[in-house]
């Protein structure tokens, strides 16, 4: 993904020079997706590039928690992703809505585009969630997959519009190094496309395509991603490494 070696040969020398103590190594074990709460926020630092703009910035991720209401009335408890840039970085990611069930599965819920919600309906219009994280990584199958129809509501009915698709295939795990500390994580080829189309509730259109791999460190999520990014025709490589968190590791997972 990355053609340019001295490029990246300075990002590895950066990332090795945030910290010279030791870092704390985190490993499997039985550990599984944590519950989110509202403020969770992880802090990566990304090597960004696209056409004419290479740049090595920092971006964090918050989970903001949102109600989330229908035509129809019905109402989620829902996080919300937030992502907040520095530097010359404009992260170009669709936030997600997301909820969890009792056993911690990460549910998502809604999309939102330029200010619009769009949500995952069933014939009835009515929520219909689809699992992204399964609570206990270990037991994921190898391959997984959904296509699902998207809607916007607005007082008295819903219209589609457009699509999301994702699917991935688990490698396995893989020791990663990162500014913040070295996790064991699961390592998983990913595929997201979200197609949205213009109707009478909204003129928007939009094409977001993201290929690319993640490492995932249950009790955290991502803990490092290599991205493909196209969307609005704009082209994007972003490689990142999780460098702060503001949530703590229970000390039972430490090596």
């Amino acid at each position: 993904m990355i053609k340019n070696a001295a490029l990246l040969a300075g990002f590895v020398f950066f990332l090795g020079a945030c910290s010279e103590q030791e870092k704390p190594q985190y490993n499997l074990a039985d550990s599984t997706l944590r519950f989110f709460e509202g403020g969770d926020q992880l802090t990566y630092t990304v090597l960004q590039t696209a056409t004419n703009n290479e740049s090595l910035s920092e971006y964090s991720l918050k989970l903001e928690s949102s109600d989330l209401f229908d035509a129809n009335n019905n109402t989620l408890d829902t996080f919300k992703e937030i992502h907040t840039g520095s530097g010359n970085f404009n992260p170009p990611f669709i936030s997600r809505y997301f909820s969890q069930n009792e056993e911690g599965d990460w549910i998502i819920q809604a999309i939102n585009s330029e200010g619009n919600v769009l949500w995952l309906l069933d014939e009835n219009n009515e929520p219909a969630g689809q699992t992204y994280y399964l609570n206990n990584l270990a037991n994921t199958p190898e391959s997984y997959s959904f296509d699902k129809n998207l809607f916007i509501c607005d007082n008295t009915n819903c219209e589609n519009s457009g699509n999301i698709t994702f699917s991935y295939d688990l490698v396995g795990t893989e020791n990663i190094s990162t500014p913040y500390a070295d996790f064991e994580a699961y390592e998983f080829d990913i595929s997201l496309t979200i197609n949205i189309t213009a109707n009478s509730i909204s003129s928007t259109s939009r094409l977001y395509v993201l290929d690319g791999r993640e490492w995932i460190y249950p009790p955290l999520g991502v803990v490092k991603h290599d991205y493909d990014v196209l969307d609005e025709a704009q082209s994007y490589n972003l490689i990142g490494h999780l460098s702060q968190t503001n949530i703590s590791i229970s000390s039972e997972l430490k090596n």
